[in-house]
């Protein structure tokens, strides 16, 4: 059993599949042509033999008839006359004349040592005066027979080193797609962040249909990678690092969720959804630059801005950035209003949603003397909560930042929905309708400066 599987063990390591394919259709094709060749052949000795016998039986007949009279008045020198004189065909050896004690009584020939004997009588009037006695000789048969198997497995051979060639051709086609798909998912695994590259598409049903879902998995697959390369545009690299240690800091912060990205995945293509994410993300770079905010990394499908993060806030600091947060979702808002997207393109929408609370940042790397951080908490995930039930065109502002808004503001606002916290607890919300018109008067002028001067860059 062993040397079973160490030779098989051996023939798969010097051949491969599709050698090995070739090699049994080669051999599959020859059996064939082997077994029918030797069918065809034994058919047609059988065939040839019998020919050669009815004829050597037809050539006795008439010589009976013309020995008849000779044989019965036993004249035996007329009937060796007869015997030397009579023709015979290439497949007569020998013929012996018996009389009916089958005493023979004249010969011609001489039997050859695989010669088939036969026999014919002669009668007179129907009756019984001797025996004819013939040796036929069946190589002649015999060797038209063996031409054609000759010939026949010629064309075999012929046929089976064509099969082994084209399943061997064939397999390779298969195969050698096969082997350099493998090598690129290989190189691919070892390098996640690197795109899946394909080889050429195969002419073959099957690798067809496989190369067309391995393509659109790569499209998928290039398409997010274009998509977070663009969210993380989003990301200003890292939260102010004063320290490299965990701490709270309580800030105002204005979530972005980007609505239905998924259609916006499957409608537009890679390219197209990152040039007009790149649009807005400037746009939100200007609102943050503008009111001091910080674009900080996205979350999901959305991106956080944060305001008021260097340490401690007295209570008109903390009025201070929470109407920076405000002004900023207006300002952005504005703009959105106003961009341009291009032809046969559709609209991105945004959910936005205001909330103030403590943020925890969690340092992550130290590069070039900046330490990078990641932003951690429960404020965040309420703020994300908020922005998925926020509306297209609309901010929606939790009570914790409603409340740091000073009456004297004169903002107007209008109740929300009310919901569930992460605690269970109900939290009312509100909706911002406007601001007082002297700031309001500032953003307008501010969406009509920055509008006009993307348009001139663009």
């Amino acid at each position: 059993m062993s040397n079973h599987m160490t030779t098989d063990r051996l023939f798969g390591q010097k051949l491969n599949l599709s050698q090995i394919s070739g090699l049994l259709a080669a051999a599959l094709v020859l059996l064939t042509g082997l077994l029918i060749s030797w069918l065809t052949w034994s058919h047609l000795q059988d065939q040839l033999s019998l020919r050669l016998q009815q004829d050597a039986q037809r050539q006795l007949q008439r010589l009976t008839v013309t020995i008849a009279p000779s044989l019965l008045q036993q004249d035996r020198v007329s009937i060796s006359v007869t015997l030397q004189e009579w023709v015979r065909g290439p497949e007569l050896d020998a013929i012996r004349v018996l009389n009916n004690n089958q005493q023979v009584i004249a010969e011609s020939g001489r039997a050859g040592a695989n010669s088939v004997e036969i026999s014919q009588p002669v009668t007179q009037d129907d009756v019984a005066i001797g025996v004819l006695r013939a040796d036929l000789n069946l190589q002649p048969a015999r060797q038209t027979a063996g031409r054609y198997l000759a010939l026949g497995m010629i064309a075999t051979a012929f046929c089976a080193l064509l099969a082994g060639l084209a399943v061997l051709t064939l397999a390779e086609r298969y195969l050698g797609y096969v082997r350099q798909l493998q090598q690129r998912l290989q190189h691919w695994q070892q390098d996640t962040s690197a795109l899946l590259e394909l080889p050429a598409s195969p002419a073959l049903g099957e690798l067809q249909e496989l190369h067309q879902t391995l393509s659109a998995l790569a499209r998928q697959q290039h398409q997010q990678q274009a998509i977070q390369q663009a969210l993380a545009r989003f990301s200003a690299g890292g939260a102010p690092a004063a320290s490299a240690r965990l701490q709270y800091h309580d800030c105002a912060m204005l979530f972005i969720e980007i609505e239905d990205l998924d259609s916006l995945q499957a409608s537009l293509s890679a390219e197209e959804l990152t040039d007009n994410l790149n649009r807005y993300y400037r746009l939100l770079t200007q609102a943050a630059k503008l009111y001091n905010g910080k674009l900080d990394r996205y979350i999901g499908n959305g991106a956080v801005m944060l305001f008021g993060m260097s340490g401690n806030h007295s209570s008109e600091e903390r009025n201070h950035h929470a109407l920076h947060c405000l002004y900023a979702a207006q300002l952005f808002l504005g703009l959105i209003r106003n961009c341009r997207p291009e032809p046969q393109t559709p609209c991105i929408r945004f959910r936005l949603a205001a909330h103030w609370g403590p943020v925890l940042l969690a340092p992550l790397t130290t590069d070039n003397s900046t330490t990078h951080c990641n932003l951690i908490g429960d404020t965040l995930h309420w703020a994300a909560h908020l922005a998925h039930h926020s509306q297209n065109q609309e901010l929606l502002v939790s009570a914790t930042l409603h409340a740091e808004i000073q009456p004297q503001d004169n903002l107007l606002w209008r109740c929300g929905p009310d919901l569930t916290d992460l605690h269970g607890r109900p939290q009312q919300n509100y909706w911002l309708q406007q601001l007082p018109e002297k700031q309001q008067s500032l953003i307008s002028r501010q969406i009509r400066h920055i509008t006009a001067m993307t348009a001139t860059s663009e």
